[in-house]
């Protein structure tokens, strides 16, 4: 009998019942585009460079895999497991990942515009020099995050958990973060101009060099934070809770 290729094997264990179990194989530079992978077991699976584009992997558990490079644009990713998983430098623009457990997860330079993380859970997770423009983090966990140079112009971050996050450099412009958990949080050198942070909580976070040019910070939080250095031209609500 021929020997299966990766592929064949994949495609023959996907039907062989509505959860396959793909845990630890190499499934490298291989097509999944538009498959339906949901509830899947792919901890530790090797999926560097696949194609996901549009693929369901909603609750799939993909904990400690590996998606170096991977393409997951408007895959469903909604209440999947991605603990300590590896997405540096995946694809993931109009991805749903509503719900997700990333804890630890390592995401660094991946490439997310207008992505939906709703309630997504990312504590302790690394998306340095990542791009979320415009994405939907609403109420999303990102205690003690990192997010240096991470590009988040326009994106909705109301009622996230950004305590103690590292935000360093990053751009905010326009970004919507009522009510938002900032506090501790490092925002140097950051850009929030025009961002909303109306009753967010900034208590001791750190705030040196940071533009809050036209910002909306009425009601917010601000006891113990350093503003003598951050350029707050035009930004509104000052005269709130200190």
């Amino acid at each position: 009998m021929a020997e299966l290729t990766r592929r064949e094997l994949v495609m023959a264990l996907i039907p062989a019942g509505p959860h396959p179990r793909l845990a630890g194989l190499d499934l490298t530079d291989l097509d999944l585009s538009r498959l339906d992978l949901s509830g899947a077991n792919l901890r530790g699976a090797r999926l560097c460079a696949s194609l996901l584009t549009g693929t369901l992997l909603h609750g799939a558990i993909l904990e400690e895999a590996d998606l170096t490079g991977a393409e997951l644009e408007g895959a469903d990713l909604g209440g999947a497991r991605l603990r300590s998983a590896i997405l540096t430098r995946v694809r993931l623009n109009g991805a749903r990942l509503d719900g997700c457990d990333a804890q630890d997860a390592r995401m660094d330079g991946i490439e997310a515009r207008r992505s939906t993380w709703r309630g997504a859970v990312l504590r302790r997770a690394r998306l340095d020099q990542s791009d979320l423009t415009g994405a939907d983090m609403w109420e999303v966990d990102l205690q003690d995050a990192m997010l240096r140079g991470c590009r988040l112009a326009g994106a909705v971050l109301e009622g996230a958990k950004l305590t103690d996050a590292d935000l360093t450099a990053a751009v905010l412009q326009g970004a919507r973060l009522q009510h938002a958990q900032l506090d501790r949080a490092q925002l140097k050198d950051a850009d929030l101009t025009g961002a909303d942070l109306r009753r967010a909580v900034l208590q001791r976070a750190r705030l040196v060099g940071t533009s809050l040019r036209r910002a909306a910070l009425s009601g917010a939080l601000l006891a113990q934070v350093d503003l003598s250095s951050a350029d707050l031209t035009g930004a509104t609500g000052l005269g709130g809770r200190r």
